[in-house]
């Protein structure tokens, strides 16, 4: 299994990137990072420049691809291991998951997409999801492997 994330923003330093591989490291599968960091005051032109280079990167890519949007579905962490286990199992070995600028994806990104999560209604830094979905990949392997790590 592969793992990459396609992510808006670059973390320099601190602890969320401390965090962020903490859990990744803990994971017995690759795990690719793609920062997209596009400067810029212009939050219109930034947002349309970010979806523009999501694109290109699925364009280079082939594999499951899980967008992280707020329209998106939300599932369970046992839930999101059954999908993994779904997604495997269909003879996809490597999974993509998108992170958004502040103005979220567009719909042409949305559309290159095979599914939609959401980690709830509410709105978190960028920085933190990051780290929520890194925490949510070893959850799900740890499920997988009935690791005392999850507890219902």
């Amino acid at each position: 299994m592969r793992v990459t994330l396609i992510v808006s923003g670059k973390i320099k330093s601190g602890a969320e990137l401390d965090l962020y591989k903490n859990y990744i490291e803990r994971l017995p599968y690759s795990v690719s990072l793609l920062e997209i960091d596009i400067k810029g005051s212009d939050e219109a032109q930034k947002n349309s420049l970010e979806n523009k280079r999501l694109k290109e990167e699925l364009s280079r890519v082939s594999g499951y691809v899980i967008a992280l949007d707020e329209k998106g579905k939300s599932f369970s962490s046992r839930q999101m291991a059954e999908k993994f286990n779904h997604i495997n199992m269909s003879g996809h070995d490597h999974i993509i998951f998108l992170i958004g600028g502040s103005s979220g994806l567009s719909d042409e990104v949305k559309q290159q997409c095979d599914l939609l999560i959401s980690f709830g209604k509410m709105t978190w830094p960028h920085k933190l999801v990051r780290v929520m979905l890194a925490e949510q990949l070893y959850r799900i392997y740890s499920i997988n492997v009935n690791h005392p790590y999850h507890k219902d």
